[in-house]
């Protein structure tokens, strides 16, 4: 989460956890009652022609990841993050690119410090079939801060400044974005929210429900952040979250600006418009500094919560519309293993052990920070995301681990167990 410059590349800014693979990028508001869907929102919007439709993306970590060509080159992989205020380019993907680098600034992430960004302009970019002309894009290292935590390629990402144009049908459950230009079709059974648009940032009204506390918060939209709801550092103590959590567990990381730190949990619900969102899993943010100790907003809605419906961003009309998918009941999960991974190497296919757990399964079958993983029940283990969805199910399923220290080669079996 970039903070203006960017406002919010929380995106994806990874919070590797001590408890597993799990993300975590003034004024107060006026008391609101919560409100359903008005008469007026019922109303079917006549649909739009797309500009580009079926357009296929592929979800890592909770992540939109869509081919997008620049200037006429590619195509290259962007995230599509409802969080970040500009349209952002790699550094390393510019300069392969021989694109014109200008200026310099500096941009907030969820980690304590900035980090140095520079800009080009007159890019063209080609998404599906819908081009963008004459674009001005941020650049910041974004790959090689990110991609280890990611475990994938990271060329760029999609901001607020393309999707504020546009009405965007994101359908999680076939992978496909419609962008319209103007107003989306309602669907039969969806849920609108009002949207607030500040400062390119998308915001909307939700209550947290925790032991006998109903809480109203602010929460942004953010597309490109893994976990279900973070919680910024200022609401959680302001209204003594912890205390009503239950069982947490410690979580450190590493993305833009530096380390983060958390605890994670459960809260028993979150309301949106007539929608309740069972148990969801919860980063509640122990940062001083960065944009999770911010007090302007209460905390970030991201992509575990989301991808279980059909999913509107309408910013011409301010709204958000949610339609539940098959599974938007599913109970939420969390790493059971107790191991916290980054992937290393050219192809990003060397997976160490970078924390573990006090008193989880990992910690206690031997395992290390430092180790490095061959082999899952005898199979070579592909990538991260495979590796994170393995330890999040199957409470009480053994799992044969064969892992490297140094030069030894090492044998354990973990048997998953829920930790929070």
């Amino acid at each position: 989460m970039l903070w203006r410059i960017i406002s919010c590349i929380a995106c994806i800014l990874l919070l590797v956890c001590a408890g597993g693979i799990s993300a975590c990028g003034n004024s107060a508001m006026e008391p609101r009652h919560p409100r359903g869907r008005s008469d007026a929102a019922r109303q079917t919007v006549q649909p739009a022609l797309p500009l580009a439709k079926g357009i296929p993306f592929q979800l890592n970590a909770n992540k939109i990841y869509t081919q997008v060509s620049v200037n006429n080159t590619g195509p290259y992989w962007f995230i599509l993050d409802s969080g970040s205020i500009f349209n952002v380019l790699d550094l390393e993907r510019a300069k392969a690119l021989r694109i014109a680098l200008h200026g310099n600034s500096t941009v907030r992430g969820m980690g304590a410090e900035s980090v140095v960004s520079t800009s080009v302009s007159n890019v063209s970019l080609r998404l599906g079939g819908l081009e963008l002309k004459s674009q001005d894009l941020t650049v910041i290292p974004v790959d090689s801060l990110l991609a280890h935590s990611e475990g994938r390629q990271i060329d760029g990402l999609l901001g607020y400044e393309f999707i504020r144009h546009y009405c965007i049908e994101i359908d999680y459950q076939s992978r496909m974005l419609n962008i319209l230009p103007s107003a989306c079709d309602y669907p039969a059974g969806g849920q609108i929210v009002p949207m607030q648009i500040e400062n390119d940032a998308l915001y909307v009204t939700g209550f947290i429900h925790t032991g006998d506390l109903t809480i109203q918060g602010k929460f942004l939209i953010d597309t490109a952040v893994r976990s279900a709801l973070v919680l910024n550092t200022p609401f959680v103590e302001s209204n003594d979250l912890l205390s009503h959590a239950g069982q947490t567990v410690p979580a450190w990381g590493t993305g833009i600006g530096g380390q983060t730190s958390a605890r994670i949990g459960r809260v028993a619900a979150l309301r949106l418009g007539d929608l309740e969102i069972k148990e969801p899993i919860v980063d509640f943010s122990e940062m001083k500094k960065g944009v999770l100790a911010s007090s302007n907003f209460s905390g970030i809605i991201g992509g575990e919560i989301l991808r279980r419906f059909k999913l509107i961003l309408d910013c011409p009309r301010s709204r958000l519309i949610l339609e539940p998918a098959l599974d938007s009941q599913k109970p939420f999960e969390y790493d059971m293993s107790g191991l916290a991974l980054n992937a290393e190497g050219q192809f990003l296919n060397v997976f160490r052990v970078v924390q573990v757990t006090s008193h989880s399964p990992a910690e206690e079958a031997g395992m290390r920070p430092g180790d490095v993983i061959a082999k899952i029940d005898g199979q070579p283990a592909l990538s991260l995301e495979q590796i994170s969805q393995t330890f999040k199910q199957g409470a009480g399923n053994l799992h044969e681990i064969i892992f490297k220290r140094g030069m030894q080669e090492i044998k354990c079996t973990i048997k998953l167990r829920r930790l929070i």
